[in-house]
Order: C-alpha cells, then sequence, then structure tokens
C-alpha cells in the first residue's frame, strides 16, 4: 500500500509559472490540504496529476512520521505523459526527507513548492 495519494493541480499565472494546490491523504487517512503553491511547468504551466508515493525508509510510516513528512513545507518534481513519476521532499522534515511516486498525469514536466499549514490537515491522529 502506498504511504500516500496526492492530486496536484497547476493553475497558469504567466507564462510556465502557476499556482499549485495539492490535496494528500496518507496511510491513516490523514489529510492534508496546500493551496500556497507556485510552480513551474512545461509545456503551458498547465497539469494535472495523481499520484500515489513511498516515503524512502526501510518501515512502515507511523501517523506522525506522515504527518512530519506532508505538513509544513514540500517541494517537488514530477515529469511524465499520461503516465510518469515524481519525487518529493520534505525540507524542514527531521525525519524522512524525500519520496518517490508514479501516477497519471497530462504531459508535464514541472516542479513546485507548496506549503501546508496545520489549519488545512484534517483527521490528525
Amino acid at each position: 500500500m502506498p504511504d500516500f495519494y496526492s492530486l496536484n493541480v497547476g493553475v497558469p499565472v504567466y507564462g510556465y509559472i502557476n499556482w499549485n494546490i495539492n490535496i494528500a491523504m496518507d496511510r491513516h487517512f490523514q489529510w492534508y490540504v496546500s493551496p500556497l503553491g507556485i510552480g513551474l511547468g512545461y509545456p503551458s504551466g498547465r497539469f494535472i496529476s495523481l499520484t500515489a508515493s513511498w516515503l524512502q525508509q526501510p518501515k512502515k510510516p507511523n501517523p506522525s512520521e506522515m504527518y512530519n513528512f506532508l505538513s509544513g513545507h514540500a517541494i517537488g518534481v514530477s515529469l511524465g505523459y499520461y503516465t510518469g513519476g515524481v519525487y518529493n521532499v520534505s525540507p524542514t522534515n527531521s525525519g524522512t526527507q524525500s519520496a518517490w511516486g508514479f501516477g497519471i498525469m497530462t504531459p508535464q514536466f514541472g516542479g513546485s513548492y507548496n506549503y501546508t499549514p496545520d489549519i488545512l490537515i484534517f483527521n490528525r491522529k
């Protein structure tokens, strides 16, 4: 089972620059909504992806580890053509700081920065 699922949407703002929105659900059914993001996307700055990801650690993460990874600051890079991969980094996390995933997505090569505030984390355990 994946550690988390993520829906990521990029809405063009100017050229390749987009406003980035991310909604994630972890393996413990905790929800994380991040409406505060900015990204770069090629070819148009517009994209959507639905991915399944795994933290880069040998054991299944507990709810606290998932919270530490998915809350706060995040950086992501994606590449795909209807299917593709994503690499996520949680730079301020004191534990596991990266995750790999794959899924379905519009044709894209992009990167994004998102921030998930505590007020937009639901069903926290």
